[in-house]
């Protein structure tokens, strides 16, 4: 089997192939070739999927399974049990701190003054000249003058994101972009047609449609304590990392459910989806919430969306009220949802699902969405900038980071959001049972 970084590659050649074929098709309907060109590469990347969701599976079973053992590279210290018999145990490392080295870049960058040869300067005291991070900040210069860490090393910010950002947690898709991606979508099938025997086959086709993402530049402002950089340990590390990815999620997470796509932002799942899969609450009594999922259901499945990643998203109180509502024979009226389902899909929780909206500010969405359909088009790399002395707005009023000890980094990265197909979500709005 293919590594999973080999398959994905290969997989973003079949789309710039797809994208190719769309191009040459233009505004006209496809020939015969042209078809059965599209239909090709369209198979390979079904096929390409599967790969590399298998791989995913494999990967993530073998973490599970994987048993602990000894690194004799790594640093050790010699402890004694309750029993006064020595043991080695080994320090924690790297390897079990998610977002270390991510947090290495940060920290070093910190202690360099912003500069790139005092960074480099600083990591290679604290981590060695050899060190992977003394040589890429070595290396790496950002657009706009801060350091652009690389995408190996900012992946792990990816993964971070992944366990935050709840529409990257549900399931949507990221693929590699430079600038632009087109993403490739058919928005009407194949028809067929019973016919006699001897008797000519009626034509049939495909619409095709495209739609293009653009690099969208999110930009974090994250303070961060001085004593917390100035910590040794990977622990450290990771909390640095963690602490700038809490501050992109939120972002991400608000523009990807609800952002309307004017000004600088991308366009969210509420503004892709058609208008009729979007409605009011039905009410606040147990058959009215019936009513509710039943319309995200039907919404779904009556437009033949696949159903391949289905997931809720919606804020903590209406989850909690679902886990806890009874019927008339005070019995739960959902009981599923103590595990985490509600008719069979996966809850996705987050409180950046608004609950405060409505004239009465207590109004809040729910969200059934097919994420296989949701894509999230990413440039690789993240773009850093720090600096002691900046001022920050913290929701209320301007705080200097030089009198709090503290400096400020600023992560930029760059991304899009689509929805392939804009029936493959059901959003109700005006929820009020649960405030």
């Amino acid at each position: 089997m293919k590594d999973i970084l080999a398959l994905r590659k290969e997989r973003a050649e079949k789309v710039d192939k797809l994208a190719a074929v769309l191009t040459e098709i233009g505004d006209g309907d496809p020939t015969e070739d042209q078809a059965k060109a599209f239909s090709d590469v369209e198979a390979e990347i079904k096929s390409l999927d599967g790969q590399i969701d298998r791989a995913e599976t494999l990967e993530a079973a073998k973490a599970k399974s994987a048993v602990p053992v000894k690194d004799e590279a790594a640093p050790f210290t010699v402890e004694r049990d309750a029993n006064g018999l020595p043991r080695i145990v080994q320090v924690e490392s790297d390897q079990n701190i998610k977002g270390a080295t991510f947090g290495k870049f940060v920290r070093a960058i910190a202690a360099g003054g912003g500069q790139k040869s005092g960074a480099t300067a600083a990591a290679a005291s604290l981590y060695g000249e050899s060190h992977p991070v003394t040589k890429a900040l070595a290396a790496s210069i950002g657009s706009a003058g801060g350091f652009l860490v690389p995408a190996t090393y900012s992946n792990e910010v990816i993964e971070l994101l992944r366990a935050q950002a709840v529409v990257r947690r549900a399931g949507a898709r990221s693929m590699p972009m430079q600038g632009t991606l087109l993403v490739p979508r058919i928005t009407a099938g194949t028809s067929a047609s019973y016919v006699g025997e001897n008797n000519p086959i009626g034509k049939t086709g495909m619409t095709f449609g495209q739609i293009q993402l653009n690099a969208r530049k999110l930009a974090a402002v994250v303070p961060i304590s001085n004593d917390l950089l100035r910590a040794n340990g990977p622990a450290a590390d990771g909390i640095v990392a963690s602490d700038i990815v809490s501050g992109m999620a939120l972002t991400e997470d608000s523009a990807f459910l609800r952002g309307d796509g004017t000004g600088n932002a991308p366009k969210g799942i509420y503004h892709w989806i058609v208008a009729a899969n979007r409605q009011a609450t039905a009410g606040t009594t147990l058959a009215n919430i019936e009513t509710d999922i039943r319309f995200c259901l039907n919404s779904l499945l009556g437009n033949n969306v696949r159903m391949l990643s289905p997931g809720w998203i919606m804020p903590p109180r209406s989850r909690v009220y679902l886990q806890f509502l009874r019927d008339a024979n005070g019995m739960l009226a959902f009981p599923e949802v103590s595990q985490g389902q509600l008719k069979g899909y996966p809850i996705y929780e987050s409180n950046v699902v608004p609950a405060n909206l409505g004239s009465g500010g207590n109004e809040a969405e729910m969200y059934l969405c097919d994420m296989a359909d949701a894509v999230i088009g990413e440039e690789s790399g993240i773009e850093l900038m720090v600096s002691d002395t900046a001022a920050y707005n913290d929701g209320s009023t301007v705080v200097a980071a030089f009198s709090q000890d503290q400096t400020v980094v600023r992560a930029i990265a760059r991304h899009d959001f689509c929805l392939r197909h804009d029936r493959s979500a059901a959003i109700v709005t005006g929820i009020t049972w649960g405030a």
